[in-house]
């Protein structure tokens, strides 16, 4: 595959390896786990990185990153004077807003490019009904467009449903067709639907880590692609600045710069598209940079402060204007920890011999998801099997992990979830395994077994957004000798 970017060292565009170690030393040390990095500087790749088992050539979900496109195909419609940004969004959509108030009537589309919707949350999880972008125009307004900012996703998802109404087109069937396909945005790329039709332009993006870092570029550029301009200039300009303030409703300190038209103002004269867990494109147009990262924080409340804040302080402030010396021995040592990077997994306890919990089976006590049986087969230091059974004709769900380290070729029971599977014991009696799901539904899920001789407690969370309910509650346990179906054993 022919590179998108010229590549150079680092240290040709005034950044040191040094401080790219700095920032990936940082992030283990606070555990966030990372999936991807890519940094881009005078349009160059600088540097590209990717976590076990994720590739450069693996989709991943982009969350709230999505938006930012869905923004950008606004903006070339405004470019085609194909629609009036302070026209109301209802008027493209009769065939929903007839009966809706007229508060929402007075939205505009320059409205909800700002957040600035007549809903203070998300619409179509207010209301039952397949149709999202319907949901938007029927659940009542709770304040008057315009004024204050709220983070209202179905106004993205009615955003686009204006996109793909007006066009005839999918959302990155269209932008592919202005200037994603020509940038070099990858064939693979997909965005997941409602279950009407119309792309989640609020969170469904899955796409390469190069993409979004294509598609940063140019918003960096300008909306230039090379020496053509591919998204109007006076568009990305308002885009990019503040129209909402946002300092009281931000979740964090990062989230209270202000929001332009689908993106996030950030420090240092910077602006940002960003996705929950840790999915971002930070832009800084004077120091001519983008920084992306891929990462699952979906668990952890600080985890893009600690990113951003670690950038900053380890990749930002390190940037010089002009060439550095190269470093060898550091260049080498970069090149020797990004060869080993790895996603996060759980630690071995070297003490503990684990002969409590495995090759036992556990009797799960009533409940609503009708699981029957939990058992952990195949004793061995360092491998092992989880067999979850349920009632009714279900075949109990099986998964592989490893003691101490990921096995990459695990599948969370019941579901075909890849994903990657650890496991540690915290002392003879509790034990944890860490399922890290990757695809449309990433997250992480835990399994803790904690034994009192024959009685036990089984501790399951989930970080997905969506799903597995089954796996987000305890269960009571009671010991059970171990049987298994003739065709799980050895």
């Amino acid at each position: 595959m022919k590179d998108i970017f010229e590549r150079t060292t680092p240290e040709e565009q005034g950044l040191s390896s040094q401080a790219i170690m700095n920032f990936i030393n940082r992030m283990e040390k606070r555990d966030i786990d990372l999936h991807s990095i890519i940094i881009l500087r005078n349009n160059r790749l600088i540097y590209e990185a990717y976590y076990e088992p994720y590739t450069a050539d693996e989709l991943h979900r982009m969350f709230s990153v999505t938006k930012s496109f869905v923004s950008a195909a606004v903006g070339c419609l405004w470019g085609e004077n194909k629609i009036d940004l302070d026209k109301p969004i209802a008027d493209y959509f009769p065939e929903y807003s007839k009966k809706s108030s007229p508060v929402t009537k007075a939205a505009t589309i320059r409205h909800l490019l700002k957040m600035q919707s007549p809903h203070e949350k998300t619409a179509f999880k207010q209301i039952k009904t397949d149709n999202w972008t319907e949901a938007f125009f029927k659940a009542a307004p709770t304040k008057y467009p315009g004024t204050a900012f709220s983070y209202d996703t179905s106004a993205t998802h009615t955003l686009t449903a204006l996109v793909e109404k007006i066009t005839g087109q999918k959302l990155l069937d269209y932008l592919r067709d202005k200037f994603l396909r020509e940038a070099g945005f990858s064939d693979e790329a997909y965005c997941m639907t409602d279950p009407v039709g119309v792309s989640q332009g609020g969170s469904g993006l899955m796409a390469k880590p190069m993409d979004i870092a294509v598609f940063g570029n140019i918003i960096l550029n300008g909306g230039r692609l090379g020496e053509k301009q591919v998204i109007p200039e006076e568009y990305i300009k308002e885009a990019t600045k503040k129209q909402s303030e946002t300092f009281i409703k931000g979740s964090f300190f990062e989230e209270t710069r202000g929001y332009g038209y689908h993106f996030w103002l950030c420090e240092n004269k910077g602006f940002m598209c960003y996705g929950i867990g840790g999915q971002l494109v930070l832009i800084y147009p004077e120091k001519n940079l983008v920084f992306v990262t891929t990462a699952d924080t979906l668990g952890n409340k600080s985890g893009i402060s600690e990113i951003m804040t670690a950038f900053t302080e380890t990749i930002f402030n390190d940037l010089k204007d002009e060439p550095l010396n190269e470093d060898k021995d550091s260049a080498q040592r970069l090149k020797e920890t990004t060869e080993s990077l790895e996603i996060n997994f759980i630690a071995a306890n070297p003490d503990v011999s684990g002969e409590n919990i495995m090759d036992t089976a556990w009797k799960i006590e009533k409940n609503p998801y009708h699981l029957k049986e939990i058992a952990f087969n195949n004793k061995n230091k360092d491998f092992g099997v989880l067999i979850l059974a349920a009632g009714g004709n279900i075949i109990p769900g099986m998964s592989a992990f490893t003691i101490g380290k990921n096995t990459h070729e695990a599948m969370l029971p019941f579901y075909c979830s890849p994903c990657s599977a650890s496991a540690g014991f915290i002392n003879e009696n509790e034990f944890v395994i860490q399922f890290s799901l990757r695809g449309e539904e990433p997250g992480k899920i835990w399994f803790q077994l904690s034994r009192s001789e024959d009685n036990g407690t089984l501790l399951i969370k989930k970080t997905p957004l969506d799903g597995f309910e089954e796996f987000n509650r305890s269960y009571v346990l009671k010991f059970a000798p171990l049987k298994l179906p003739r065709y799980m054993k050895r």
